[in-house]
């Protein structure tokens, strides 16, 4: 039990209600508040401080202390008990004394309404409206406070993300403004002939950047920056040395001609000069002669020969590129051919070359020393009918992006290169191929089943590579098929029996391979044949006498083989053939008489074996064979009474 001297808990509340904030005190809430000590006089405004004077309650035990009293109380550190305490008597005011004034009377304004009670604070901690507070004057409701903040929290925001917008704008526009300065100040400076240029002023500089940005479309950026490519060296050129001036912004002719430069420049390697029609150094300079090759691409360049062309127009002058030398246009300016066969290029075939992808469809590269590989760009050019690109160095695959089945290409030609790889199976969707010629390459595999889709092919030329396999059987669905070579090759298996649908044949070479079994029938049906060539192989059995039926047969080849029997008489009855040879094989019995009477410019060993003149003119005309024991080359001559050797 606490002593009556401890200190007694005593809090004083003070609320003012003022009518300009509409606030009342809830009735029913009064009704709940304990008062404990004195109730005292409320206090009017402006009117005189009476301190002393305090109600007493009707039913206080005994008197109540004066506010003086309890001053001086609380000065001398003696405070009152608690409620609770020994001694204490608890003095309760009447609810209707709150709302009395001092004369007595009921209050029915209660604007400047001020109560005070001593009250026990731990006892008056959950009552919501008695808890202590101060009255701030300036201070805003809280929910208008909570809105201004809001406001100024949103304009803050919204204006720090606005400055960050606009920041972030400024740095991007000082860094491209940057890297522009920076790539115009490293053009190339090198011109056609590889004098060095010194930048112009800046309207110069402004085209420059508007032809790059353009460029930048169809070349390698990389390729771009670097001076000595042939596409730094073609932008340079179009933008500051040719004198057609084309504009950048309107010239729909522009990227044609860049391209075109780029190609020039490409096929320049080593600063080498083309046969005809390169560029001189005389600006005014623009006819030249131009050269029509005649010979071989296989015969050395010394020995070629060739035919002059009057009255063409030089690359990369003041002339329209339609005008220049092997090139070709429609009438809307677009080109459509690039004939530059024989010409001397030397470089490589640019991948911008697909920039004509809608416009060109010839392209004829022949017999030069263009070396890299065939673009796939190439496969882009939907309009592309010839390809020639025969007798170069290329080396690579043929990109598979040619094969495709919108492509109009009826022509592929890709001869005397080495190229490798396989022969795609894609090759069956080209549906207008008609001539296919990849001879002496290195191709290897096999040859594609699905060459048998390629209903319209005529020539198939694949000799003197290293394909292996069989003949596929459906090379008999190639019904327009004129000429078939896949000679000089490691090809084995049988010659197909489908080969007798091929009536339109006129040329079968399979010679030089390794092919077995016996020459099948059907081939002997087969009348439109000119060229019959299967010799060195390890075909067996006999010469049918159905070959008779070859009744167009000019070339006869079967020497080298292990055929059979007798040599038959009616290949006398061919009277087209101009050439036999069908030695070196293991015939029986005597050389027809048939044969021999045949007009030959050459004799053969059997039908003039008692002349001493034709004897020596077999002689110096043998065949050339190895001995294969003493590691040296030496002359044969069969001069039994079944070999005819051709001479």
């Amino acid at each position: 039990m606490p002593d009556k001297n401890e200190v007694a808990h005593e809090s004083i509340i003070e609320m003012d209600l003022w009518m300009d904030h509409e606030a009342e005190i809830p009735q029913d809430s009064l009704k709940n508040v304990p008062s404990y000590g004195t109730s005292r006089k409320v206090k009017r405004k402006n009117e005189p401080d009476d301190d002393d004077s305090v109600d007493e309650p009707p039913d206080a035990p005994g008197p109540v202390k004066s506010k003086k009293e309890r001053t001086a109380d609380k000065d001398d550190d003696s405070v009152d008990e608690p409620p609770d305490s020994p001694g204490h008597r608890r003095v309760s005011a009447p609810e209707s004394d709150l709302f009395t004034n001092s004369g007595g009377g009921t209050r029915t304004n209660n604007s400047d309404l001020v109560v005070a009670n001593m009250v026990d604070g731990s006892k008056m901690a959950n009552i919501p409206f008695a808890q202590p507070m101060e009255y701030d004057p300036d201070r805003k409701p809280k929910k208008i406070q909570r809105e201004r903040k809001r406001k100024t929290r949103f304009w803050v925001l919204t204006g720090l993300a606005g400055a960050l917008i606009v920041a972030l704008i400024i740095v991007i526009a000082v860094v491209v403004t940057s890297n522009r300065g920076e790539k115009d100040k490293n053009v190339p400076i090198t011109s056609i002939d590889g004098v060095a240029n010194v930048p112009t002023e800046a309207p110069t500089q402004s085209r420059f950047s508007c032809i790059a940005r353009r460029t930048a479309f169809l070349s390698d950026p990389s390729t771009l920056d670097d001076p000595a490519s042939p596409q730094s060296r073609a932008l340079w050129w179009i933008t500051n040395e040719d004198p057609l001036g084309l504009d950048c912004g309107t010239n729909q002719f522009l990227l044609q001609r860049y391209v075109l430069a780029v190609f020039y420049f490409s096929t320049t390697k080593d600063d080498s000069k083309w046969l005809g029609c390169g560029p001189t150094e005389e600006p005014t300079d623009t006819d030249c002669m131009g050269f029509q090759l005649l010979s071989n691409g296989n015969i050395p360049l010394k020995n070629r020969k060739y035919k002059e062309i009057p009255n063409q127009k030089q690359w990369l002058k003041g002339t329209n590129e339609c005008e220049w030398y092997g090139i070709l246009c429609q009438d809307e300016g677009l080109v459509v051919a690039i004939n530059l066969g024989g010409n001397n290029l030397k470089g490589m075939i640019p991948d911008e070359i697909g920039f004509f992808e809608n416009t060109v469809n010839e392209i004829q590269l022949s017999v030069n020393q263009l070396t890299g590989t065939i673009p796939s760009e190439i496969g882009l050019l939907s309009l592309l009918f010839f390809f020639d690109v025969s007798y170069n160095k290329l080396t690579g695959t043929i990109p598979e992006e040619i094969y495709h089945q919108e492509s109009d290409l009826d022509n592929i030609i890709v001869l005397g290169n080495m190229i490798s790889g396989t022969i795609s199976t894609r090759i069956g969707q080209l549906n207008n191929l008609k001539l296919f010629n990849g001879a002496r390459n290195i191709f290897d595999g096999t040859l594609p089943t699905q060459i048998g889709n390629v209903t319209p092919l005529v020539q198939l030329f694949l000799h003197e590579n290293k394909l292996s396999g069989s003949i596929p059987t459906e090379i008999g669905k190639l019904t327009d098929l004129s000429v078939l070579d896949v000679s000089d090759n490691a090809l084995n298996g049988t010659i197909p029996t489908e080969i007798g649908r091929l009536q339109a044949l006129t040329e079968f070479w399979v010679e030089v391979n390794y092919i077995t079994g016996t020459i099948p029938d059907e081939l002997y049906r087969l009348s439109s044949l000119l060229n019959l060539l299967i010799s060195i192989n390890s075909l067996t059995g006999q010469v049918s006498p159905m070959i008779g039926h070859l009744k167009e047969l000019q070339f006869l080849y079967i020497y080298s083989n292990k055929l059979t029997g007798p040599i038959p008489t009616e290949i006398a009855t061919m009277a087209r053939l101009e050439d036999i040879a069908i030695g070196l094989n293991a015939f029986t019995g005597v050389v027809p008489n048939e044969i021999c009477g045949l007009n030959f410019e050459l004799l053969s060993a059997d039908c003039s074996v008692n002349d001493a003149v034709a004897v020596i003119t077999v002689v110096m005309q043998l065949l050339v064979v190895t001995n294969k024991n003493e590691d040296k080359l030496q002359f044969e001559l069969f001069m039994d009474e079944t070999s005819i050797l051709k001479v």
